[in-house]
């Protein structure tokens, strides 16, 4: 079945291709420039749609149309359709404060009242709901276009038509004249659903920001899809694996093992390693196996890349030690070392000596009474297997969208000025929780304050190691964690 047209105040921008990595300029154009505070992004195919819904110039939720059937759902739902259908076009449409309602009351809102222009008289049902003098969305489907009309008090207001020849809206400047005109015409034309919702309240999605005024994030990584699980290594990848450690400034940012026939590099999302930099091309680089070995390729990127300070105009093989620079970044392309023999060690009165493979031996000690030796120390357990280590600096999405980096050993959440990150609710401490951060850059978060409500992915948690994409709430607030 066709995905039904829905209705809009004025069209922002006409339905048309914008790429995966363009959204986020799209976006705050149309939301930030253009001011539409109300509205929605809509990706419509031939069978099924996505809409983005926007209130207070900020994202609020998503809805999808598959054939007759609607729901909604979180912010992150529409970037995964988004991500897997970046083939649609999409367009922008702009809705008032009782348009949007309607349409939230429509996708979130179960029926009070449903019945078809067959079943039931429209006049009579709608008398009966100004008798009640209550606040209602009524919406009217058929199978090319859905309806709006919003009751205040029992008296029809406003109606939304999703026309698209407006002689065919009905003349009538009373609402509840127009409305009923427009109803009567459609059931000539086949049978027409009517849905009532009385008292509609409608809620944003869980992970919608809280805060007006959200600040220009970039919405493609703040919702985007977690990456695919890396395939299985073919037989070609079987045994040792090199590593490519990227590198800035004589500083170590990443390491990446080459688990993979391909890796690529550019300053595009959506790379295996990204180079968030001018200079780099969108994609610049490639490194891939090929008949057992490993090669480098430039994609004529306009700045080049290096193999140890030498430009390479062609597929360059790589060996262990290599340098590729690309613009201010090296990423130095390394093959695992073989494991060391055990060394024999050697006590005397005084040390510990380890001697290494090689070395020449020891003069053998002089005559006489071996000197005490307490006896070898005990060898440390093995560390027991913890979550994988994070492969990007953690951080938490605040509720207004902004970004806050964890760099310290610990963070702080809570109420008082002391706290790292403010929270806001009934009951909360004033350093209501916070995430210890280890060596490895795992992070764990502990509850602190005894009242008070705190889950992470709507569970009630004392102590949890946080994971990509975990929702924390601390009474009020929301917060999202992300590692890249």
């Amino acid at each position: 079945m066709a995905v039904p047209r829905l209705p809009f105040s004025a069209v922002r921008m006409a339905a048309q291709p914008v790429p995966w990595d363009r959204f986020d300029d799209q976006f705050w154009k149309l939301v930030a420039d253009a001011k539409v505070d109300h509205g929605y992004f809509a990706l419509r195919g031939p069978d099924e749609a996505a809409l983005l819904f926007v209130v207070n110039g900020a994202p609020y939720g998503s809805g999808r149309v598959e054939g007759d059937r609607v729901r909604f759902g979180e912010v992150k739902e529409f970037f995964e359709f988004y991500h897997r259908q970046r083939d649609l076009p999409l367009a922008c449409y702009q809705a008032d404060k009782g348009l949007i309602l309607g349409l939230l009351a429509l996708f979130q809102k179960t029926a009070t009242q449903q019945f078809t222009t067959e079943m039931m008289d429209p006049e009579e049902t709608i008398s009966k709901l100004t008798a009640k003098g209550v606040n209602a969305v009524i919406t009217y489907r058929t199978a090319e276009r859905v309806g709006v009309s919003l009751f205040m008090k029992g008296r029809v207001q406003f109606n939304y038509f999703s026309e698209d020849d407006p002689a065919a809206l009905p003349k009538e400047t009373e609402p509840l004249d127009a409305l009923l005109v427009y109803l009567y015409g459609k059931k000539e034309e086949g049978a027409v659903t009517v849905a009532i919702y009385e008292e509609p309240k409608v809620a944003a999605a869980q992970d919608a920001p809280q805060a007006k005024g959200t600040p220009r994030a970039r919405l493609t990584q703040v919702y985007a899809p977690p990456p695919p699980p890396a395939p299985a290594a073919p037989a070609a990848l079987a045994g040792p694996k090199p590593e490519l450690i990227i590198m800035f400034g004589g500083k170590t940012l990443e390491r990446h093992p080459m688990v993979v026939e391909q890796i690529t590099i550019g300053r595009a999302p959506g790379n295996d390693i990204r180079i968030d930099n001018l200079g780099v091309s969108r994609n610049h680089a490639v490194i891939r196996m090929q008949d057992g070995r490993y090669l480098v390729e430039d994609k004529a990127s306009a700045n080049g890349t290096f193999v140890n300070g030498e430009r390479i105009a062609a597929p360059h093989e790589l060996r262990d030690g290599d340098q590729i620079t690309i613009v201010k970044h090296t990423i130095l392309f390394q093959m695992p070392k073989p494991a060391a023999a055990a060394a024999p060690v050697e006590f005397d009165a005084e040390q510990t000596m380890f001697v290494s493979p090689g070395a020449p031996p020891r003069p053998a000690p002089p005559a006489g009474p071996a000197p005490a030796v307490s006896g070898t120390p005990p060898r440390s357990a093995p560390a027991p297997a913890g979550p994988p280590r994070p492969t990007g600096t953690p951080r938490l999405i605040l509720p207004d969208l902004s970004e806050y980096p964890i760099t310290k050993p610990t963070v702080y959440l809570g109420t008082g000025y002391e706290s790292d990150i403010k929270a806001e609710g009934f009951m909360l401490a004033k350093q209501h929780a916070r995430i210890d951060k280890d060596k490895e850059g795992r992070c764990r978060f502990v509850k602190m304050g005894r009242l008070g409500s705190t889950k992470v992915n709507q569970q009630k948690v004392d102590t949890k190691i946080l994971r990509d994409n975990d929702v924390i709430e601390i009474g009020n607030s929301k917060f999202i964690f992300r590692v890249e």
